[in-house]
């Protein structure tokens, strides 16, 4: 479906529900998923990996330095599991950046369903803040990135973190507000430079 959104664009993606055996017509609203578009023209040099989980969706994109593109959409807290299945998911981007990290640059992006700044010490934070410390990755503060059911911006829970080593690479982080966002999450823009 993905690759007959956009003519220009190529793209992988994988949705949390997409192994639930209810049918498209009963379920009122999927429970959301992962995925990452780029332009056709550079179809040559992006592989789609099949690493991860239906929350986690990866690239490659052959470059100097080859880069790993990481779409996350974690766990809620709400959700029966939830910490133990962000745990996994958290284990399992520690599996992917523990292969990668030394011969690719890493970007990770998306849905953290968790604030990383501020000490509210909760077990997903100081989880996740370990995984970036152990890892050296950084991100920046964008401010409220979670829109709440009244339209009022209510918490920073989207994210894209980047390994410290290629701090130089990232010109700008920024969320992107525009009036027409059909989420309820205002999108994030990440621009980097390849040496």
């Amino acid at each position: 479906m993905l690759n007959d959104i956009l003519l220009d664009y190529k793209g992988v993606g994988k949705a949390v529900d997409s192994s639930d055996p209810i049918t498209p017509w009963r379920m009122p609203r999927g429970y959301g998923g992962t995925a990452i578009l780029w332009k056709k023209n550079l179809d040559s040099i992006v592989t789609p990996l099949s690493i991860g989980n239906n929350r986690i969706q990866c690239i490659e994109i052959n470059g100097d330095p080859n880069l790993i593109v990481i779409s996350v959409y974690l766990p809620c807290k709400g959700s029966t599991n939830s910490q133990t299945e962000f745990q996994e998911c958290i284990d399992l981007l520690n599996e992917i950046l523990a292969t990668y990290e030394l011969t690719h640059q890493i970007i990770i992006g998306g849905d953290f369903n968790e604030e990383i700044f501020g000490s509210n010490d909760s077990i997903r934070q100081k989880y996740i803040v370990s995984f970036m410390d152990e890892h050296c990755l950084s991100t920046k503060d964008t401010g409220k990135t979670f829109i709440s059911a009244n339209g009022s911006d209510c918490t920073a829970i989207d994210y894209i973190l980047f390994q410290e080593t290629f701090k130089e690479s990232i010109i700008n982080i920024r969320k992107c507000e525009f009036t027409g966002n059909v989420s309820d999450h205002y999108p994030l823009y990440c621009l980097w430079i390849s040496k």
